[in-house]
């Protein structure tokens, strides 16, 4: 079995230090629409335990709206202050894998800003990079998964969590943190088919396709998320955000109104979800064999069918925390799915 995606956190000074030793960890997701955190035990490497979990929906977006809804978190969790892992993901945030020479580590090094200037669409001085050697191949060669995000993204997801007392000691990509929490989930049961996790957030849908179900050989982030639904329920009954957000997860009477207008918003994620794929099978020559969907619009009752029907592969709800529990109880179904992130943050370099 291959090992979980240790990509080592992003360049930024801030975040370098000599790790950590506490066995308490706390994953944190800022999203669009929800703070989201996970509090777990890790005493020892292989074993995790779930403590506390919360999410706390956001009004907007702005940092004080942000700031405010992660010290009430925290507050009711009961955590002053402590060490935190975080993602970012979107627009401020690169993956690149990349087909290289058998190089050593100083070598890598030195190619891995060299492949940065043909391959980040931004200038290199306004970005931490960050690199992961994923496998050895014939000929001579290893693929390597190429990061790179915006200082001034780091800057600000740092700047929240010390804010509030925290200490950043781990920046993730989300898609990497996804495909950690699924990979733990695997540990005990691993199922050797090429799986794409499709993490479907407020703005953004993280795509990862893991060869063979353990590998990580593709990875994308599509601008399409809970919101752009939203936004089409608002524009088909004439309603304002709020309104058409209620609509679309309590259609009531109108279920079969909201479920076709919902299938015309999905249209532009199926065609994106294609596109990977058809790229993946071909640099690849390999085939997807079904899909993961996670998230709070992975929710949506009509969404698995929807996508199972148009892209003709099996599609089913993961649930990131099956395997951890709180005080014996599982984690709710309504908020499991929202949690991959975050657990994926927590259960990191415990392989």
């Amino acid at each position: 079995m291959a090992a979980k995606l240790q990509l080592p956190r992003l360049a930024w000074p801030a975040l370098r230090r000599k790790g950590t030793t506490a066995s308490l960890r706390v994953g944190l997701d800022v999203g669009s629409s929800a703070i989201k955190v996970v509090l777990a035990s890790a005493p020892r490497k292989g074993a995790v335990q779930l403590l506390k979990y919360l999410l706390e929906p956001l009004s907007d977006e702005t940092n004080p709206v942000r700031q405010a809804a992660l010290q009430r978190v925290l507050t009711t969790l009961g955590v002053k202050e402590g060490e935190v892992r975080m993602a970012i993901a979107g627009q401020d945030i690169v993956t690149r894998l990349l087909t290289l020479p058998q190089l050593s580590e100083t070598e890598l090094d030195s190619a891995i800003r060299f492949e940065g200037e043909t391959h980040i669409p931004f200038p290199l001085d306004e970005v931490a990079l960050d690199r992961q050697v994923l496998e050895r191949l014939e000929g001579n060669k290893m693929r390597v998964l190429l990061v790179a995000g915006k200082k001034e993204a780091i800057q600000r997801r740092v700047a929240l969590a010390t804010t509030c007392g925290l200490k950043p000691v781990l920046l993730d990509v989300e898609a990497l943190a996804v495909t950690n929490a699924y990979l733990a989930d695997q540990a005990t049961t691993p199922e050797a088919v090429t799986t794409a996790l499709v993490h479907i957030g407020a703005h953004y849908t993280n795509v990862v396709i893991l060869r063979q179900g353990q590998l990580c050989s593709f990875t994308r982030d599509l601008n399409f998320g809970g919101q752009d639904l939203t936004k089409t329920i608002a524009e088909q009954f004439n309603l304002p955000p709020a309104e058409a957000e209620r609509l679309k997860c309590e259609p009531g009477e109108r279920q079969q109104e909201v479920a076709a207008a919902l299938q015309r918003g999905l249209e532009v994620l199926v065609g994106d979800l294609r596109l990977s794929f058809d790229f993946y099978e071909t640099q690849l020559e390999d085939t997807v064999a079904r899909v993961l969907v996670s998230g709070g619009t992975a929710l949506l009752p009509q969404l698995p069918g929807f996508l199972q029907e148009q892209l003709g592969l099996p599609t089913t709800v993961w649930s990131p925390v099956r395997w951890l529990t709180q005080d014996g109880q599982s984690v709710p179904a309504s908020l499991a799915s929202r949690l991959a992130v975050c657990v994926g943050l927590v259960v990191r370099d415990l392989a």
